[in-house]
């Protein structure tokens, strides 16, 4: 199946309609009786502590005014009223706003001179929409006001305000605020537990964090906060947990021990972590030398799974908080509510001639039997599964239940073993048909320096402002200076001679960076998949045509897949260094003089800190700067435009011919700078770090003779010890290795070598291939992947893989090869022991939260879930977040280190060098849908022939 309604789906609807009673400021009134047979059941009491007597909690204002409380209504002082009337608000977040039903609104106010205000109901950040404005005329007497309305749009967690400002400055008075409408229709769970780990620090920091301006130190069994530069604000000391679950409406009990070198007030919170910022909680701590017990009870305004606990500490100077016993207490998402099939099969489907198996999680040591029921419920086909044993991955017995004879098209099968069904897929010829046109979209979707419009965004919501061109916030990439500070090993960079315009390309993956080295092999891979078409007689390069692909280029004549490719390609020659371009930086206790590095290619362009999820790339406000020079981002260079001036050669010549001169002149850098590796030595950016550039050399050489064929470039290319290879191991391909790229480009791409040596090329490929088919036949689920322990983007290796496969089928022939790269993506998509599509949109549990600024309504709901055809990095064993330490804090097999949540960056994290190869797999498996054609092989090379085949 493509899409369909998915379990946790529908668990979440039926959760929707459990009631949970909670405690708090929300009291529950009776619904009115009426003839409508869809109102709710029950109307609420939707603002808290509407008459004060609490003080101003959960109310808040801005910093224009004064409140006071202490006469049992709100006192607004207005002590600077601006020019806007949202210059001065008073105003309470994490109101629930269901479309459609009524709601009842009243207050009592008056004002110290006649003025009138607004008092509105509005989308709390985004596009600030609004479910419900009015004027209010005030006077100095008390007036009770009261409004019915309707909204047309539903929201969550919406915000109430009155906004004052704009008339100078007065007193507003407040008092008896009450807004009736219906119960929120998505409760809290009912489990309850612990929120915070760690809370006692018997297990040191992690997962807690503080900020730089915090030395900790929980060596005497509690946190001692040594705050080494408090800064101006409150928030610049910080120690906080990310990950925290939030539920409108529920009640929570936050308990902690804390005191201080010195008597001060500090504020602990629960807030969104990034975004607007919304408070679920707020309260100051006012601390002393002694220790004290701090307790609190409070109902949570809103929802969010992956909030921010954090004290903030800062702006008053330096002293020390020690903090002990931490304890959050409230609903927890109850995880065991659906448990995961014991029967993994591709949750999309499979092709007809394709290999049809289904891996099965069970303890029998004897065959079991299987069969294949139709959407009917009429049992097809049966037989009896393989007992595999062990999988060592994912710690589990398996079997392997193969119905690969059957062939006959339908939807929503489903596969029965031992009283267990699987989810419902189909056998279908068009499984791939779209999906390899959304994992190419995921580039549009990324693309920076342009808005993205309605249709090529695929629906609205995706729709955003251009990022980074110098529209405020952004600070632009259209002018970028050097990096010319120091970094984080103490050296001083002194900038460059230059800026440069790099507008447009590819964000690498879910920051707003932009990176040379991580970029070429993504667009070498979107472009190799064009080169394929061209020269296998077999290969369908009508659907990446002109006209295939949901982008704006896609009516000028030229292939779409190359119009995307050709917006990464032109940043990467805007990377360039110019003519006479100087670096130069200082080392601790050693000055280094400047550089000539003209010619060579900067390694990334970033912001100069880490930004918070949830931001759209046109509301990033860091300073951008280029980032040094590297050997390995210029022979990237080197190697993506020579593939791109022989690409172009017949399309568009000009274009070629820039290519090929940027080129030659990267390679002529590379050679008289072969060391300047990149380090890890910058925050706010992955730092792509690579110490060995023989492989780029191998890369970038071979590619520069085949486009040009002069023999200096033969040379490089044959002298080197990655020539005509793939490298070994359990994955070829990578930005970090990257030989097996030339070795694909020659043999694949016409060129001057002899016939014999062309197909050495090849057999080293089909060699490869060997490997990966003996590998997948050692796993439980059928992978053409056996590494051990499982890596950082694990999924790109598998992906990687499947291309090797692929490339090897349209060597030979063999249908081996075939059937493993069907295999695998059967894994991809949901035959894992997770149970779990890594790909968003596609599935029965399909990818939901990868780790992503923009597509990050997990975090909050002005953002947009992601668009289908997203391509997850995987399982990964390192666990290098603290999210997936929290999940796993004892480790976990292999194949089972994953969470699906947007703060778990190294298991769940999407890429440009993720999503090209699964972009181009998935456009072979559509190809071979079609039913086998009659073999016409290279006009210049005859097929490898297997022995035995």
């Amino acid at each position: 199946m493509k899409t369909k309604p998915t379990r946790l789906f529908i668990f979440a609807a039926l959760l929707a309609v459990a009631l949970v009673t909670v405690i708090g400021f929300i009291t529950r009134l009776s619904a009115a009786a009426g003839p409508e047979p869809a109102a709710p059941t029950d109307v609420i009491e939707l603002i808290g502590n509407g008459d004060f007597s609490a003080g101003l909690d959960p109310w808040w204002t801005t910093p224009s005014i004064t409140p006071n409380t202490g006469s049992g209504e709100l006192e607004a002082v207005i002590t600077s009223g601006g020019s806007n009337p949202w210059d001065a608000i008073v105003g309470q977040h994490g109101i629930p706003v269901q479309a459609g039903e009524p709601y009842t609104l009243t207050f009592d106010a008056r004002a110290s001179t006649a003025v009138t205000i607004t008092v509105l109901l509005q989308e709390d950040g985004g596009s600030f929409t609004q479910y419900f404005a009015t004027a209010v005329p005030l006077t100095t007497g008390s007036q009770t006001f009261s409004y019915t309305f309707t909204p047309a749009n539903s929201d969550p967690a919406a915000t109430f305000q009155y906004h004052i400002g704009g008339q100078g400055e007065f007193t507003f008075y407040l008092d008896n605020v009450s807004l009736l409408g219906p119960e929120p229709v998505v409760p809290p769970p009912a489990t309850v537990g612990e929120l915070l780990a760690n809370g006692d620090f018997s297990e040191g920091l992690s997962p807690w964090w503080t900020t730089a301006s915090i030395s900790p130190d929980t060596s005497s069994g509690e946190l001692a906060a040594v705050i080494t530069s408090g800064g101006g604000n409150p928030w610049d000391a910080i120690v906080g947990q990310h990950n925290i679950p939030v539920y409108m409406g529920a009640p929570y009990t936050l308990t902690l021990q804390a005191r201080a070198s010195q008597a001060v007030t500090i504020t602990v919170l629960l807030q969104e972590n990034g975004g607007t910022f919304t408070q679920y909680f707020n309260a100051p701590l006012p601390l002393t030398t002694g220790n004290q017990t701090f307790t609190f009870y409070f109902t949570s305004p809103g929802d969010n799974q992956a909030a921010s606990f954090q004290f903030h500490m800062g702006g008053q100077g330096e002293f020390t908080v020690y903090l002990d016993d931490i304890s959050l207490f409230g609903p927890v998402p109850d995880g065991g509510s659906d448990p995961l099939p014991n029967v993994r099969v591709n949750q999309v489907g499979y092709l007809p001639q394709a290999v049809k198996r289904a891996t099965i999680s069970n303890t029998a040591t004897l065959p079991l039997t299987w069969t294949l029921y139709d959407v009917t419920g009429t049992a097809v086909i049966t037989g009896s599964t393989t007992v595999h044993g062990l999988n060592v991955a994912s710690d589990e017995h398996v079997h392997i239940a193969d119905f690969s004879a059957y062939q006959t098209p339908g939807t929503d099968y489903t596969l029965e073993v031992d009283g267990e069904s699987s989810h419902p897929f189909d056998i279908s010829a068009d499984i791939y048909d779209q999906m390899k046109y959304d994992a190419l979209a995921y580039f549009y979707h990324n693309r920076s320096g342009i808005t993205l419009t309605m249709p090529y965004a695929g629906d609205p919501q995706w729709t955003r402002p251009a990022g980074h061109i110098g529209v405020a916030p952004n600070q632009g990439d259209d002018d970028v200076p050097c990096f010319d500070e120091v970094d984080v090993e103490g050296a001083q960079w002194h900038g460059c001679n230059y800026t440069l315009d790099v507008v447009g390309g590819w964000y690498d993956a879910g920051d707003h960076g932009k990176y040379v080295v991580n970029g070429g092999i993504s667009v070498w891979t979107l472009m190799n998949q064009y080169e394929r078409t061209q020269h296998l007689a077999w290969a369908d390069g009508s659907a990446i045509a002109d006209g295939t692909m949901n982008i704006p280029e896609n009516s000028n004549g030229v292939p779409d897949i190359l119009d995307e490719a050709r917006w990464q390609m032109e940043f990467m020659l805007a990377m360039q260094v110019p003519a006479g371009g100087v670096v130069s930086y200082t080392l601790p206790g050693n000055v280094i003089s400047p550089t000539l590095v003209e010619g060579m290619a900067h390694h990334k362009i970033a912001d100069r800190f880490w930004t918070g999820l949830g931001l759209a790339p046109h509301e990033d406000p860091q300073p951008r700067f280029l980032y040094p020079p590297s050997t390995a981002a210029t022979l990237n260079l080197a190697a993506t435009a020579a593939q791109c001036a022989r690409i172009w050669a017949d399309i568009d010549a000009a274009f070629a011919d820039r290519c090929l001169a940027a080129a030659e002149t990267a390679w002529a850098a590379a050679v008289a700078h072969p060391a300047i590796y990149a380090r890890n030595n910058f925050t706010g950016s992955g730092p792509y770090d690579d110490t060995d550039v023989s492989d780029e050399f191998y890369w970038a050489a071979a590619e520069l003779y085949i486009t040009t064929g002069d023999t200096n470039y033969l040379a490089a290319m044959s002298s080197s010890p990655h020539y005509l290879t793939i490298p070994d191991g359990a994955s070829a391909l990578s930005w970090q290795q990257v030989a097996g790229l030339g070795t694909i480009s020659l043999a694949l791409a016409p060129n001057d070598l002899p016939t014999a040596t062309m197909q050495q090329a090849r057999q080293a490929i089909i060699d490869t291939a060997d490997d990966y088919v003996a590998a997948r036949d050692g796993e439980g689920y059928l992978l053409p992947y056996a590494p051990g322990l499982y890596p950082w983007g694990s999924n790109s290796s598998v992906v990687n893989n499947m291309l090797i496969l692929a490339l090897a089928y349209d060597f030979t022939a063999v249908p081996t090869y075939f059937d493993a790269v069907s295999d695998g993506m059967d894994y991809l998509l949901g035959r894992n022991p997770n149970d779990q599509s890594y790909v968003t949109g596609y599935g029965e549990r399909p990818l939901r939260h990868p780790h992503h600024r923009f597509w990050a309504d997990q975090v909050s709901s002005s953002f947009p879930p992601p668009p289908p055809g997203a391509f997850s990095g995987g399982p990964n064993s390192g666990l290098e977040d603290p999210y997936a330490q929290t999940i796993f804090p004892n480790g976990c097999p292999p194949q089972r280190c994953f969470v699906d949540h947007i703060e778990s960056w190294s298991t769940n994290e999407i890429t440009i060098n993720w999503n090209a190869p699964f972009a181009w797999v998935t456009a072979f498996l559509d190809e071979q849908s079609a039913p086998e054609p009659e073999w016409v092989w290279f006009n210049y090379l005859p097929v490898i022939q297997k022995a035995g085949e």
